[in-house]
């Protein structure tokens, strides 16, 4: 039985991802950021759930998804400002995105509609990277208790470090939903498949 950890996010548009890249380049430069942004192989992106799920539920799971999409009203997203906060004693920063209630909504959907086939029964092995953090695990394991429904908190994670941007607020569609492959600091490896938000 084949199992991966996976995050179920919304993936933004290529100027939101090249921001995001441009200054985590500099969090690694600046703060030796363990999170490295990248187009291909470590993605900037928007939670909307986590969990672990077998290889042969993913079919089920991409149809449960493309019915979501094709309902959600969700049009357009806001990046409000940035924020840092300390995670295990160290300064990490993300882009706050504004929680509008569809995107409360589409959160909420993918959470409830996503039960049967979710676990958080989260071993190292079911993720994309080898060396994983205990940090890592613990963040899977409690995600549907502490950072979803009432306590959903939309961003994208820019790195381990004090990020600086001035030009914000930041408006943008949408552009995928994606099931992606977890690795560590709970980033997205790899896109297992994707869902295009505005056909």
């Amino acid at each position: 039985m084949n199992i991966k950890a996976v995050d179920i996010a919304i993936l933004p548009p290529p100027h939101v991802t090249n921001l995001a890249i441009e200054i985590n380049a500099e969090l690694v430069q600046n703060f030796k950021s363990p999170i490295a942004l990248s187009q291909n192989s470590c993605l900037p992106h928007i939670s909307l759930a986590m969990g672990c799920i077998e290889d042969q539920n993913l079919p089920d799971a991409e149809s449960i998804l493309k019915e979501i999409a094709s309902q959600t009203d969700l049009t357009e997203l806001v990046i409000t400002t940035i924020s840092t906060a300390d995670f295990a004693d160290t300064p990490v920063s993300s882009f706050e995105i504004e929680n509008s209630a569809p995107l409360q909504k589409l959160h909420e959907n993918i959470m409830n509609q996503m039960v049967p086939h979710l676990t958080n029964s989260v071993k190292p092995d079911m993720l994309f990277d080898i060396d994983i953090a205990d940090s890592t695990l613990t963040w899977i394991k409690n995600y549907r208790k502490n950072a979803s429904f009432e306590n959903f908190y939309p961003h994208i994670t820019l790195g381990y470090g004090t990020a600086q941007y001035d030009k914000l607020p930041i408006t943008f569609k949408p552009e995928k939903i994606a099931i992606c492959h977890l690795g560590n600091h709970c980033t997205c490896r790899e896109v297992i498949f994707a869902i295009d938000l505005n056909p």
